[in-house]
């Protein structure tokens, strides 16, 4: 049987390290892609960095990710500032 669920990245990111925050991040953003029938594959989650710092762990393992052909495209659900909560 094949698989026709679009794959998709979860990328979260909190300025204030924030435990529960980034996990309610997450989970809002696993219940967008269920619902949406996406294929979950990876979560990158930067945990107390700020957005005006482009140099975050995760951020810079997904943008390498991208690069690599794993994810097209990148869409925004959630919070004011772009790269906060992005699926």
């Amino acid at each position: 049987m094949k698989n026709n669920k679009i794959r998709v990245a979860i990328y979260c990111r909190v300025a204030r390290e924030d435990d529960e925050i980034i996990k309610m991040q997450e989970e809002t953003l696993r219940k967008f892609a269920e619902e949406h029938d996406y294929d979950n594959v990876s979560i990158y989650s930067d945990n107390g960095f700020s957005g005006l710092n482009f140099n975050r762990p995760a951020f810079i393992l997904n943008s390498v990710d991208i690069r690599q052909e794993k994810w097209y495209t990148k869409s925004k659900k959630g919070n004011k500032q772009d790269g906060k909560c992005t699926a």
